[in-house]
């Protein structure tokens, strides 16, 4: 069934690209059929993996969980680069470049581009974005000006320019959370209509076990903003990443069917800056059951609900 979908999904994309589309072919089509037995089965095979290779970062975000890790050491090139051989021996085809800030070590995210197929680059914008092959870049952007900088500080203008002045398609991170949730609409209608904008993605803040801080959401909170996000993803289509069944998923009522035990991100392999398993997931301390991350919702929604337009939004802006 998981297999039927998906190629039925690969003819909606319309993609420009034979080689990309068979490329594509080539490496998913064994990946949702063993992502299907991950679910059903309980196997471990893992098809990503995310690596923290720097603990420096220019920002000291006030929702950032890494700070919170406490991380002041790092693997050399060469180590890391035997890990990323390693990994890739075992299978993973996706590699997710984060820190810190990966591109304060863009060499070696340069050289782990080369042997990893897919790759996901989560940058905060403040340094200037490569434009390189194999390679979908996320900026995160929480907010319109007021509110980024209440979180990042003041560096929207700088990284605004950065990104408008490079020639790379991106997508968009945002991470909503008490401090900048009114901005949501706003937020799209200022990045939704540039050309080179793929898509916005959008994450409900997730807190520490037993926090309840200024940056924490309540279930009214969630609820209002699902409805915002409906309203958007209705006008806008795939511009905003987050499809309908997503959307329903994060509903407070539904959401234990997708995170804490049912969660299917614990298959992901996800290295500190010392090149050690972080578990559950990257997000060590999180609280499970009140998770927002979006990717839970994402492989949920298309691995267990089979839901086409989540896999046409992962084909065509995720890869």
């Amino acid at each position: 069934m998981t297999l039927i979908l998906y190629v039925v999904s690969l003819i909606f994309c319309k993609m420009a690209y034979t080689n990309k589309l068979a490329t594509i072919l080539r490496h998913f089509v064994p990946v949702f059929v063993t992502q299907s037995l991950n679910v059903y089965f309980r196997t471990s095979y893992s098809f990503a993996a995310s690596f923290d290779i720097t603990y420096k970062c220019p920002l000291k975000c006030k929702h950032c969980y890494f700070i919170r890790q406490g991380y002041n050491k790092e693997l050399s090139d060469e180590e890391w680069v035997k890990i990323f051989h390693k990994l890739r021996k075992k299978g993973v085809l996706v590699a997710i470049w984060v820190g810190g800030e990966p591109l304060l070590r863009k060499d070696l995210v340069r050289k782990g581009v080369e042997i990893f197929p897919f790759n996901w680059l989560i940058t905060n914008g403040t340094l200037p974005i490569p434009n390189w092959e194999k390679v979908v870049v996320w900026i995160s952007v929480d907010g319109t000006k007021p509110y980024y900088e209440k979180i990042r500080g003041p560096v929207y203008d700088k990284v605004k320019s950065n990104i408008l002045s490079s020639p790379v398609a991106f997508r968009l991170a945002i991470v909503i959370n008490k401090l900048n949730l009114e901005c949501i609409e706003d937020l799209i209608l200022e990045w939704v209509e540039y050309e080179k904008c793929i898509g916005i993605n959008f994450d409900l803040y997730t807190p520490s076990i037993g926090e309840k801080g200024d940056l924490v959401l309540g279930n009214k909170d969630i609820s209002n903003i699902l409805q915002k996000l409906l309203k958007a993803r209705n006008k806008y289509g795939d511009k905003i990443m987050v499809t309908k069944r997503m959307i329903d998923l994060h509903k407070v009522k539904n959401r234990s069917k997708v995170i804490g035990k049912n969660c299917l991100v614990r298959n992901v392999i996800s290295l500190d800056p010392l090149g050690r398993r972080k578990r559950p997931c990257v997000i060590v301390g999180a609280d499970c059951n009140r998770c927002g991350c979006t990717i839970p919702y994402l492989f949920t929604s298309a691995l267990k609900y089979y839901d086409i337009p989540t896999y046409k939004m992962f084909l065509t802006h995720c890869l």
